[in-house]
C-alpha cells in the first residue's frame, strides 16, 4: 500500500505552520456532518499536534494533494473498496468550489476539515479492511496491526525532499 500512495500522490504536501484556525470550529464542522463524528478524536490529535495549523492549504490555495485524495475517494471501487465515505460529493463539491474560484486566495475551514475527516474515514476502510463481523464469516482470523492514523497523516503532510513518503 505505501508504494501505491508514492505513485499516486506526488509532490511536497505543505507544512505551513503560520496560518492557524481556533479549535471550536471542529465541533461547529462536526455538527454539520455528524456522520464524520467518529473521527472527531483523530482530527482533535492530528490539529492539536499541528498547534491548528492548516495543512491541506499553501498560500491560500489548495495543494495538489487535496485533489489526490478527492480523486480516490471518488474511486474507491478501484482500490477494491464497495464502500463509501461519508460526504464524498460534498468533497468534490468543496474542491471543486475551491479550484473555480477567482477572488482572493484564502484557506477555507469547511474544506481543510472534510479534507482531513475524508482522509481518516478512507484510512480506516483502506488499512483496517473489512468489518470484524464480516472477517469471522470468512474464517478471517489474523489480528490487524493497529495504526496511528494522525501521526500517519502528519507524516505525509511534511515536506519531504528527495526522500520517500513511506
Amino acid at each position: 500500500m505505501a508504494k501505491e500512495w508514492t505513485k499516486t500522490i506526488p509532490g511536497n504536501f505543505s507544512d505551513q505552520t503560520e496560518v492557524v484556525f481556533d479549535s471550536t470550529r471542529i465541533v461547529t464542522f462536526l455538527q454539520k456532518h455528524p456522520a464524520l463524528v467518529p473521527y472527531e478524536q483523530d482530527l482533535r490529535s492530528f490539529y492539536r499536534k499541528r498547534k491548528f495549523a492548516y495543512a491541506w492549504y499553501e498560500k491560500g490555495t489548495l495543494i495538489e494533494q487535496a485533489g489526490n485524495l478527492n480523486d480516490r475517494l471518488m474511486n474507491l471501487q478501484n482500490e477494491g473498496i464497495y464502500k463509501g465515505t461519508p460526504y464524498q460529493k460534498d468533497l468534490d463539491s468543496l474542491i471543486f468550489d475551491n479550484h473555480s474560484k477567482t477572488r482572493v486566495k484564502k484557506p477555507d475551514i469547511g474544506t481543510e476539515l472534510m479534507l482531513t475527516a475524508q482522509y481518516f474515514a478512507f484510512s480506516k476502510l483502506a488499512f483496517r479492511g473489512m468489518s470484524d463481523s464480516v472477517s469471522r464469516s470468512v474464517n478471517w482470523f489474523l489480528p490487524r496491526k493497529k495504526i496511528a492514523y494522525d501521526d500517519y497523516l502528519d507524516t505525509l503532510l511534511k515536506k519531504l525532499r528527495n526522500k520517500p513518503l513511506l
